[in-house]
């Protein structure tokens, strides 16, 4: 679907971080992939318009077309009080040519939003925080037959490799990471927070116990943020909640 056929220059990341202020004003539910999302993990390569995946929800539309009606030729503006503009269709994206080309994807390569989210990782550009997905979920996109994706996915492996080679994981960590693990795939049978063995919690604190000691909190919560994505989210608040009973 495209909105206005006009002309459209390329896109700067001057025009990214505008689009994710208004995305954010408007508390979208969003995340950016494409070739932007690979130079915000310094993987550099020509791009001309925005990728964008959202949740497809109608209130997450609403939200999304509203914010976009604020850039300079208000292309959104004519989808405002659709129920539905993707009406239905969660495969493929909306293309809205404004100044810039945006496209607007329920999904991405097929999978949709939510499968990804998960990967939603923030990197700070220009003073504001982007939303973006990791490099194992930008993989998980490059999967096709498209001989750009090919290429992008043996650039994103490259990189994957290097910054395991790079953060080496001590002992501590990979036991971090193995506790963090279990807990998440408790906390996703059990589907609460508080129906999660207490076996379970006490290995993840045991090894946030070791972990923080090593290295401290902060690089602790970096380690989870870089090998969980938004997921760290979860064990985070789990850990804050037993320290604060330790108290």
């Amino acid at each position: 679907m495209t909105q206005n056929t006009e002309y459209t220059r390329p896109a700067t990341w001057g025009d990214v971080v505008r689009i994710v202020k208004l995305l954010n004003q408007y508390e979208v539910d969003f995340f950016i992939v494409g070739g932007y999302a690979l130079a915000a993990h310094d993987l550099v390569r020509n791009t001309l318009d925005v990728d964008i995946a959202v949740s497809p929800s109608p209130e997450n539309s609403k939200r999304w077309v509203l914010a976009l009606s604020h850039l300079p030729e208000e292309a959104t503006k004519e989808l405002i009080g659709e129920h539905d503009p993707f009406e239905g269709d969660t495969l493929h994206a909306i293309r809205i040519n404004d100044e810039i080309t945006i496209d607007i994807m329920p999904s991405v390569a097929g999978i949709p939003f939510n499968e990804l989210k998960d990967h939603r990782q923030y990197k700070e550009i220009q003073g504001e925080m982007i939303p973006v997905l990791d490099l194992p979920g930008l993989l998980k996109t490059k999967r096709t037959m498209r001989p750009k994706d090919q290429a992008d996915a043996v650039i994103i492996e490259a990189a994957i490799k290097e910054i395991s080679a790079t953060h080496s994981l001590t002992p501590n960590d990979k036991d971090l990471i193995f506790a963090a693990r279990n807990f998440l795939e408790s906390l996703s049978e059990c589907g609460n927070t508080r129906k999660v063995p207490q076996v379970v919690v006490k290995n993840l604190m045991k090894a946030v116990d070791k972990c923080t000691r090593q290295s401290g909190e902060r690089q602790l919560f970096h380690l989870l943020d870089r090998e969980f994505g938004d997921r760290s989210q979860k064990i985070k608040k789990t850990i804050q909640i037993e320290q604060d009973k330790g108290l």
